[in-house]
C-alpha cells in the first residue's frame, strides 16, 4: 500500500456540524457535530437505527442534509475533483447491476474516474476475489458481495475510506483480514471511518469513537445500546462541538475527473446490460425482419392485382411503416441506462443497488445525466442511422419490379428517413426522462410501448382537441409522415421544434429533480 504522501489532509479529514437529517417524519440524525482526524481509524458505533448510516450518506452527498453540513477535506463530498482518490467508500450490497461480472463492473467504475485498468486486477487480489472475477455478481454470497463493495472503495487507492458495518457477512478469517488491513491503512497516514454497531468490534479495531443513539452523539464515558448502558472502550471520544473550525483546501493534484471519462464508463455499463441487447435486437433484427416479411406479402399482393391494402399507404412506405418497432427499441436503451441504476440485489446477498456506486464515483449530477443523456443520443442514433435506411433499402429490393430505384428513393423519402432517426432519439431521451423522475422501468416501458406501438392514446386524443397535435409524440410523428403536411397536423419541421422542446423540458425537470433528490 502506498503511503499517503507528507502534507496532505494536515487538518480534520472529516467534519460533520450539526447535521440533521429527516426521512419523512422521522427525525434519523438530529443535530450531531463531529470530526475524524488524519492518520486514524474512528468508529461510529451505535445500534441498528441509531443514524449511523444516514449520516454516512449525507456524508458521501447520496443524501442532503436538512441542516447542518458533513465536509471531507474542507468540502462538501459532491465538489471533490478526484472522487475515488480521495474517498473509498462502502454501504449497502455491492453496489453493482446483478447481471455485471466483478471484473466488469470494477472497469467501469476505474474509467469512471481514470483509474489505471490493471488496478481493477491487483484490488481483486486484495480482498480475494480473483477467482470469482468472471462471475456474475448476482450469484455473489453476502460475505463476497461485501469483498467486491471493499475492492470497489480501495480502487482509487483512496486517502480515506468510509465502510459502513464491514465486516456483515464476512466469515472469521475475512473478519481478521480487514480489521488488520484498516489498522495498516491508517499505519500509512490515511483515514478510516468504520460504523458499527458491535461494541467488541469497535474495541480491537478503533482509535477513537463516536457514539450514537437515537440520532444523537451521547455523552463521552458511557452509553446506550440496545437495552444494556455499557462503558466505552479504549480510545478517546470525539465529543461534539459547535464552532466550524474552516480548514483550508487542498489545491489540486492533477486534473479533475473528466467528463469524457464519465462518458465512456457510461457507455461500458449500457452495453454490458443484458436489456440494451434486447433493445438492439428490436431495433435492428425486428425492424429488418418485419419489412422483409412486409415486403413480401406486399409484392405477393401487388402481383395478384390486389391493391385495396394500399389506400393509406404506397410501396414508397415500404420499410417506413414499421417506425413503431424501431421506436420499442429505442424506449428500452432509453430506459434502462437509468432503470438500471435502482435496480435491486438480493436480500440475502446484502442487497443494495448501483446508484450509490454511481454516485459515489460521479457525485456531479449534472455531469453523469448529461454524460447519461449523450450515451443515449449516440446510441440510438447510430441504431436508428443503420435500422431506418437498412429497413428501406430491403423493402425496396425485395419488392422487385414494383419498387423504386435508389436515386428516386431519395429524392422521395429522404427527409422522412433523417425525420425517423430524429424521431427515435427524442424518443429513447423522453423514456430516459421519464425514468428519471419514476425511478422504475415498469411503468414508462408499460406507458410509452404501449402509447407507440399498440394503441396512440396521443393519437385517440387529436379527434377530442386539437391541442393533442402539440403533445411530443404527435408532433414528432410529422416527421415521417408521407402526408406533408398532414390534415390538421403540424408540419415535419414544426413537429420535430415541438418534439425536441418537449424532449428538453422533460430532461431539464429530470436533472432538477434528479440533482435534489436523495439517491
Amino acid at each position: 500500500m502506498t503511503p499517503a504522501p507528507p502534507g496532505r489532509m494536515l487538518y480534520d479529514v472529516i467534519d460533520v456540524v450539526n447535521l440533521t437529517k429527516r426521512h419523512g417524519r422521522k427525525l434519523a440524525v438530529n443535530d450531531i457535530s463531529f470530526t475524524a482526524v488524519r492518520g486514524r481509524v474512528t468508529g461510529f458505533l451505535g445500534p441498528n437505527g441509531a443514524g449511523k448510516s444516514s449520516t454516512l450518506r449525507v456524508l458521501l452527498g447520496l443524501d442532503s442534509a436538512d441542516a447542518g453540513s458533513a465536509l471531507i477535506a474542507g468540502a462538501p463530498y459532491r465538489t471533490l475533483r478526484h472522487p475515488l482518490r480521495t474517498v473509498g467508500s462502502l454501504l449497502d450490497g455491492t453496489g453493482a447491476h446483478p447481471s455485471r461480472t466483478a471484473h466488469a463492473h470494477l472497469r467501469w467504475v476505474a474509467r469512471s474516474n481514470g483509474i489505471r485498468k490493471d488496478r481493477v486486477d491487483e484490488v481483486l487480489e486484495i480482498v480475494g476475489l480473483s477467482d470469482a472475477a468472471g462471475k456474475r455478481v448476482g450469484r455473489y454470497s453476502l460475505g463476497m458481495g461485501r469483498r467486491l463493495g471493499l475492492a470497489t472503495a480501495l480502487l482509487g487507492d483512496p486517502e480515506l475510506l468510509i465502510l459502513d458495518e464491514p465486516v456483515n457477512g464476512l466469515d472469521p478469517g475475512g473478519i481478521r483480514w480487514i480489521r488488520r488491513f484498516l489498522t495498516e491503512f491508517a499505519a500509512t497516514g490515511r483515514t478510516v471511518l468504520l460504523s458499527s454497531h458491535l461494541m467488541a468490534e469497535m474495541a480491537d479495531i478503533a482509535d477513537d469513537l463516536v457514539v450514537i443513539s437515537g440520532g444523537r452523539v451521547v455523552g463521552p464515558r458511557t452509553a446506550r445500546c440496545g437495552h444494556r448502558r455499557v462503558r466505552l472502550p479504549r480510545g478517546r471520544v470525539l465529543r461534539p462541538h459547535r464552532a466550524h473550525r474552516r480548514a483550508p483546501r487542498r489545491p489540486p493534484e492533477g486534473r479533475g475527473q473528466s467528463v469524457s471519462d464519465i462518458v465512456i464508463a457510461e457507455f461500458r455499463k449500457l452495453l454490458g446490460l443484458p436489456a440494451s441487447l434486447v433493445a438492439v435486437a428490436i431495433s435492428v433484427l425486428g425492424t429488418l425482419g418485419l419489412a422483409a416479411l412486409s415486403a413480401l406479402s406486399m409484392r405477393a399482393a401487388l402481383d395478384r392485382g390486389d391493391t385495396a391494402r394500399f389506400t393509406d399507404h404506397t410501396t414508397t412506405d415500404a420499410g417506413l411503416d414499421l417506425l413503431p418497432v424501431s421506436a420499442v427499441g429505442a424506449i428500452v436503451l432509453g430506459v434502462v441506462v437509468i432503470s438500471s441504476e435502482y435496480r435491486s440485489h438480493r436480500d440475502d446477498a446484502g442487497g443494495g443497488r448501483q446508484i450509490s456506486t454511481t454516485l459515489t464515483s460521479t457525485p456531479r449530477r449534472s455531469a453523469l445525466l448529461a454524460a447519461k443523456v449523450i450515451v443515449v443520443t449516440v446510441t440510438t442514433g447510430a441504431l436508428a442511422a443503420l435500422t431506418v435506411p437498412a429497413a428501406v433499402l430491403v423493402s425496396q429490393t425485395l419488392l422487385g419490379e414494383h419498387g423504386h430505384p435508389l436515386g428516386d428513393l431519395v429524392d422521395r423519402v429522404g427527409w422522412r428517413v433523417a425525420g425517423s432517426v430524429v424521431y427515435l432519439v427524442l424518443t429513447a431521451l423522453l423514456a430516459c426522462a421519464v425514468t428519471v423522475l419514476t425511478r422504475s422501468g415498469v411503468i414508462p416501458l408499460a406507458l410509452l410501448i404501449a402509447n407507440t406501438s399498440l394503441v396512440s392514446v396521443s393519437l385517440l386524443l387529436t379527434r377530442v382537441t386539437a391541442l393533442a397535435r402539440y403533445l411530443p409524440d404527435v408532433a414528432g410523428a410529422q416527421m415521417v409522415s408521407a402526408n406533408y403536411p398532414a390534415q390538421d397536423m403540424l408540419g415535419p419541421f414544426a413537429g420535430g421544434l415541438v418534439m425536441a422542446a418537449w424532449t428538453v423540458v422533460m430532461l431539464v425537470v429530470a436533472a432538477v429533480v434528479f440533482a435534489r433528490r436523495d439517491a
